[in-house]
């Protein structure tokens, strides 16, 4: 009797208690994919974190494996008022790390992609590809599933941040106060240095070697009528970005991509495709390329399309070159603002390790310039030509030490040779062997093998493995201060313009 009395308590207090609580969720198709999803991020983060392949590009969002941000879109959340632009929004985040992922999966070993293939049953006879689908796939459908839940915004928007690229810590053991003196008069001399070489005609400029001419095939059209109607044709989404097809890119970076008069006095300064040479990041001078990619910044609350070009040569080298910055590996980034009419409203320009930084606007579009553009040392030694965009920008470059002296237009020069448009992503995943891709990124952005002596006695300024070549998103632009080359509000940040939204001009006076 006793035993059936235990038995009926247990009976009756299980069912209580089964009252008690909420019953689980049924396990439905959703909960299902929504799970295999999540692990399927986890082991990605896993491999990646094993094999040191995590895509520096931008920032991943804390508690949503399936976004990325950038300076830009995290500026623009703060812009956010419909719900058509909250998705839009959280769309581009999707895409953006959709597009880091993907490298990341493809510089994977095999051993790490078949493993992770075998979590949603047996491997096909293409897992690698197979794991780029259902990266999108995974992707898509979390965010769907997590769009729908209350409150995903007010969780969402406080974790999309972009931290900068310095380091508090670094400035207070490095007595930042007390280096601030001597780091800001070389900054100062380095830009008065600058003032004076794009002062002179090209004829005054000294030449080490030979002039080489290096330029892009011809463009579509040479009329910048062209370029209006790709423009007044895209259209934009509601957060004001263009919707540009793959052609049309690939259309606007052809006719804005620049001439580059390199004088040549040796391998150092024969600009060429990056390649994988025996384990070391190199450059293949018999492949003359630039690579491309596009952002973004803000007037306002109106995006402006940037295009980016980026040179890389084997080396910096040379009797002009202070010692701590010779090195393997240099380059340059050489960027185009455009107006919503497609005009070029500003030129700017930064070496690969982002130092160097300084800007060559339209002179009919600036009222002034901010403190910022003047307080260590004149960012503006020049002045945009009335003829670009109608020819092409000439860059006159110096051996190598690689500075831009000269902002001209079109020179004949007889030695002429082609460049190759390449997009940038490929070196975030480039060809290192049979079957095998790396990035010439490390995890931190810094290009593998670039490293320089300038952390030695710079590292008060804060910027980790300051003077080593840099992955874009990854590039603080000042020693004293803090800015980096993606801010979207670098333009307003040192100039107070006219109007940069379509690109009107006062006569030039």
């Amino acid at each position: 009797m006793r035993r059936q009395y235990l038995y009926i308590i247990f009976i009756l207090s299980t069912g209580i208690w089964g009252c008690m609580v909420d019953p689980p969720p049924p396990d439905t198709g959703g909960t299902l994919v929504y799970k295999q999803a999540l692990a399927f991020f986890e082991a990605l983060d896993t491999h990646v974190s094993r094999e040191k392949k995590k895509n520096a590009i931008g920032s991943r969002v804390q508690g949503f494996p399936y976004l990325r941000t950038n300076r830009f879109l995290t500026r623009v959340k703060r812009h956010l008022e419909t719900a058509e632009q909250k998705e839009t929004w959280v769309r581009h985040l999707a895409e953006y790390s959709i597009a880091a992922r993907r490298s990341e999966i493809e510089t994977l070993s095999r051993a790490a992609v078949e493993s992770m293939g075998r979590l949603s049953g047996p491997a096909g006879e293409n897992p690698r590809q197979e794991l780029l689908g259902r990266l999108r796939h995974y992707a898509m459908h979390m965010l769907t599933v997590d769009r729908n839940a209350p409150g995903f915004y007010d969780r969402l928007i406080p974790a999309v941040k972009s931290p900068d690229d310095y380091s508090t810590a670094m400035r207070v053991l490095g007595l930042y106060p007390l280096a601030y003196g001597p780091i800001l008069f070389f900054t100062k001399k380095a830009y008065a240095r600058m003032e004076v070489q794009h002062g002179k005609d090209p004829g005054q400029l000294a030449v080490a070697g030979s002039l080489v001419r290096f330029e892009p095939a011809p463009a579509p059209a040479r009329d910048i009528a062209f370029i209006r109607a790709i423009f007044f044709g895209a259209g934009t989404d509601s957060l004001g970005v263009y919707q540009f097809s793959d052609e049309e890119l690939k259309q606007i970076a052809m006719y804005f991509a620049p001439v580059y008069i390199q004088d040549t006095a040796g391998g150092k300064d024969r600009p060429g495709a990056v390649i994988w040479d025996r384990g070391r990041v190199t450059v293949n001078p018999d492949a003359p390329a630039v690579y491309y990619y596009f952002s973004y910044a803000l007037s306002g609350r109106k995006p402006m399309l940037q295009i980016n070009y980026v040179i890389w040569y084997p080396e910096r080298q040379g009797p002009d070159v202070p010692w701590y910055e010779e090195g393997d590996l240099d380059g340059f980034n050489y960027r185009v603002t455009l107006s919503a009419e497609g005009r070029p409203v500003m030129v700017d320009i930064i070496h690969n390790c982002g130092c160097y930084h300084f800007f060559v606007p339209d002179k009919r579009l600036v009222r002034s310039l901010k403190p910022m553009a003047t307080e260590t040392g004149n960012q503006v030694p020049a002045w945009m030509p009335e003829e670009f965009p109608g020819q092409r920008i000439a860059l006159r470059v110096s051996s190598g030490w690689h500075q831009i002296e000269n902002i001209g237009t079109e020179e004949e020069i007889p030695s002429a040779v082609i460049y190759d448009l390449i997009p940038y992503p490929v070196l975030e995943s480039l060809p290192a062997g049979p079957d095998a891709h790396e990035s010439i990124f490390n995890e931190d952005g810094i290009v593998k093998g670039s490293e320089r002596l300038e952390p030695y006695f710079l590292f008060p300024a804060g910027i980790p493995e300051v003077g080593a070549m840099r992955q874009r998103t990854r590039q603080p632009t000042r020693l004293i201060g803090r800015e980096h080359f993606d801010n979207p509000l670098i333009l307003e940040n040192h100039f107070d313009f006219i109007d940069l939204d379509t690109g009107r001009t006062k006569p030039r006076e």
